[in-house]
């Protein structure tokens, strides 16, 4: 299978032992098993490990330092921490044809509130979602494109 290939092919580049291991998307087509087994395996080489992913679920699991590019150009650079900061203490809701937004994604509305008003937003109708690393994405990355 798909999955099976990528999952040699990590295994091997992990195996090589080199001083920097370069990863392009390594968990792409696997198991949601298969994709814990590769994330361990690049936990033990952090420090040796750049990888290329679209999954920000997987940069922020396996990353200390990221940086985040859209279209050849960056458009944040830091940890973590340092990304999600300007987020602190907020939540994003979301609701398709929402009226109130700091992003419209095609018919979703995105709205980034503080965490007091989360009842309010549910009451009309909106998802309530974590900040993420999707949300430095979402909100740099549309803007560049308005």
């Amino acid at each position: 299978s798909g999955g099976m290939k990528r999952k040699v092919f990590v295994a091997m580049a992990l195996a090589a032992r080199a001083p920097i291991i370069f990863l392009d998307e390594p968990t792409t087509g696997l198991d949601p098993l298969s994709r814990i087994e590769v994330w361990s395996a690049i936990k033990r080489l952090s420090s040796k490990v750049i990888l290329t992913t679209h999954y920000m679920e997987e940069a922020q699991e396996l990353s200390n330092d990221i940086v985040v590019i859209d279209q050849g150009s960056i458009i944040a650079h830091g940890t973590i921490s340092e990304l999600l900061s300007a987020y602190k203490g907020k939540m994003r809701a979301e609701k398709m044809d929402g009226d109130e937004f700091d992003i419209k994604i095609a018919n979703v509305a995105i709205k980034y509130i503080e965490q007091d008003r989360v009842e309010e937003f549910i009451d009309k109708g909106y998802d309530i979602k974590r900040i993420n690393l999707d949300d430095i994405f979402l909100s740099k990355g549309v803007l560049l494109e308005s």
